[in-house]
């Protein structure tokens, strides 16, 4: 039987340590576009990136070094953005090659970004003279880009891994092939594993604040009835390390 002790401090741990990370996570709710189109990394009123849904524009940024991972090259497709798939690594290494706007669908000719599935945009932002990384979360569902959430590294220079929401969470469902549902849920979540064991589930508000916690009998069935209706992080643990990490809504 888990130690309650051992879990708590778990629990204690997950909440102070996603409160002092590093990586600065902000969630779009609900999913679509941003208010106003606008994608504002550090919270500080000035956009860093706008868009439309298909064009992106940061013109007013760019000459000081804001940027967007692109697909192609300084010659031919410097301003069309690469879809990236999670865990990619996020740095000075990226094709940061655009040059102030840039296309999700080639300009009208049809667009990479796999249909159906959430694809990472790996930005580049410029804060003075201190260079910072981060992604956007998108779904091309055929019709529309659903634009999810984002998140940067605070730390100037310092990488980041696309869908990576804290310090200690760089791990996904998909990863771990689980398979959480229903979501958005009212009552009941359920978690589901294919080749991994789940042992304990933490819900936090995006903050990081434990709001409940769930041990190994009880993860077929999540009762989340007493939580209120909002949009959480659902942490998943297997022998008290941290698995997997999953955006849920509650009705």
């Amino acid at each position: 039987m888990k130690n309650v002790k051992t879990l708590l401090l778990a629990a204690l741990t997950v909440a102070v340590f996603n409160a002092n990370a590093q990586i600065v996570y902000r969630d779009i709710t609900p999913d679509g576009l941003p208010t106003n189109g606008d994608f504002d990394f550090n919270n500080d009123g000035t956009a860093e990136f706008s868009t439309d849904g298909s064009m992106f524009d940061y013109s007013a940024t760019n000459a000081a070094g804001t940027n967007m991972w692109m697909d192609g090259t300084a010659a031919a497709g410097w301003d069309e953005v690469k879809p990236l798939t999670v865990n990619t690594v996020i740095g000075a290494s990226g094709n940061f090659i655009g040059y102030g706007d840039a296309s999700m669908d080639a300009w009208g000719a049809g667009t990479i970004f796999p249909l159906n599935v959430d694809s990472y945009i790996g930005v580049k932002i410029a804060y003075g003279t201190s260079i910072h990384y981060g992604w956007i979360r998108v779904m091309w569902n055929g019709t529309d880009f659903i634009y999810k959430d984002y998140a940067y590294n605070a730390t100037a220079n310092a990488t980041i891994k696309a869908g990576q929401i804290s310090e200690a969470s760089v791990a996904t469902v998909e990863d771990n092939q689980f398979s959480i549902f229903p979501n958005p849920a009212k009552d009941v979540i359920s978690i589901q594993a294919k080749n991994t064991t789940a042992t304990t589930a933490i819900i936090t508000d995006l903050a990081g604040k434990v709001i409940k916690q769930f041990e190994a009998t009880a993860l077929n069935q999540l009762n989340v009835s007493d939580v209120k209706s909002g949009v959480y992080l659902l942490n998943i643990y297997a022998a008290e390390k941290l698995v997997a990490t999953q955006k849920i809504v509650i009705e």
